[in-house]
């Protein structure tokens, strides 16, 4: 679904801006809420190969992250994307999009599947914690990481992560797609940001945009445990005299 292009682009350091960018969209380096500026972003693809492939395409204009006071407890700081399952399936794969602009030096992420209530996500399905997804590429530049991640869904969930970079500056961001097909994103916001708390539309701290959080779906395997539990159970019923 995406080319793997390279261009001879030569991005500028962050703080200091980019020629023709309006410093409305670039926050200032020590803002908990951070932005790339806006560019035409190349994505250079790792291929996966799990199941089938739900996620956003390669057009991005700019990305988001948070950074310093921004991450905390109860996943402050995370992101997540929206999809849904006809019927029972199996997530193999989460994959990020995301660009960094020299701060990246090993810093760590935990990956989620949550369950969806209330058009937000609730319980946790499956995770892969402490991860390093590698080094990525340099803005205007994407690149796509594929982290192996196990969890069954059924109907809504939300797959995301949180970084793990707590009262840091951020070392990536996750790229954002602002003109594309639109699909429910997500961001859960610290308290004293001065944004409403909680998991917010990421429109409300940045731009209306679908994130490039994407994921590999295969069917859910049936657990042997349950299955034989179940015969077990349909046995003794066998056995059982009647009443």
């Amino acid at each position: 679904m995406t080319s793997s292009r390279l261009g001879p682009w030569v991005v500028a350091a962050f703080v200091l801006g980019v020629v023709g960018v309006s410093p409305t969209t670039v926050r200032g380096q020590s803002d908990p809420a951070v932005q790339l500026p806006i560019a035409d972003a190349i994505l250079i693809e790792i291929k996966g190969g799990c199941g089938a492939w739900y996620g956003p395409g390669h057009d991005y204009e700019t990305g988001f992250a948070w950074q310093y006071l921004g991450i905390g407890k109860d996943l402050s700081g995370s992101f997540a994307v929206q999809y849904e399952a006809e019927g029972r399936g199996q997530v193999c794969t989460v994959s990020l999009d995301v660009a960094q602009i020299g701060n990246q030096h090993g810093q760590r992420v935990d990956l989620y599947v949550w369950d969806s209530a209330d058009g937000v996500p609730s319980a946790v399905l499956g995770v892969a914690a402490d991860v390093d997804i590698g080094t990525t590429a340099i803005w205007p530049e994407a690149g796509r990481h594929r982290v192996g991640l196990e969890a069954c869904v059924d109907g809504e969930f939300w797959v995301g992560f949180q970084g793990r970079w707590v009262g840091e500056e951020a070392p990536y961001f996750v790229a954002a797609d602002l003109d594309g097909p639109a699909r429910p994103s997500m961001t859960k916001v610290a308290p004293g940001l001065g944004y409403p708390s909680g998991w917010q539309d990421v429109s409300v701290v940045w731009q209306a945009a679908t994130l490039g959080i994407g994921l590999e779906l295969r069917d859910c395997p049936v657990d042997p445990t349950v299955e034989a539990s179940w015969g077990d159970l349909k046995r003794q019923f066998r056995g059982a005299p009647a009443r």
